[in-house]
């Protein structure tokens, strides 16, 4: 039976020096993975009036909230997600120390 050596063979496990603290947040301002997002909400070109037409929550405490919503990183305009009228909003991706 062949058995997993865990001190050699695997970069992480022999590393002798560190080259950053591993700190989450330090990794991702290294990788350019820190950025802010907006959350504009979703809609669709209305066929028969030929314009823009944004759903919204017919009833309950978020009544008039628009049903869907974007997740566009601001500095590239870039979707990166559509989520529901529920998802929590947060200034940027979401990061907890």
């Amino acid at each position: 039976m062949e058995t997993f050596d865990t001190h050699t063979g695997h970069n992480f496990l022999t590393k002798e020096k560190v080259e950053h603290s591993m700190d989450a947040h330090v990794v991702m301002e290294e990788a350019g993975a820190l950025f802010d997002v907006a959350y504009p909400a979703s809609g669709y070109e209305d066929p028969e009036y030929g314009h823009g037409t944004v759903p919204v929550v017919k009833d309950g405490v978020n009544k008039g909230t628009p049903l869907h919503k974007y997740v566009v990183r601001t500095d590239t305009m870039d979707v990166l997600g559509l989520h529901s009228h529920k998802y929590a909003e947060t200034g940027g991706v979401p990061f907890h120390r």
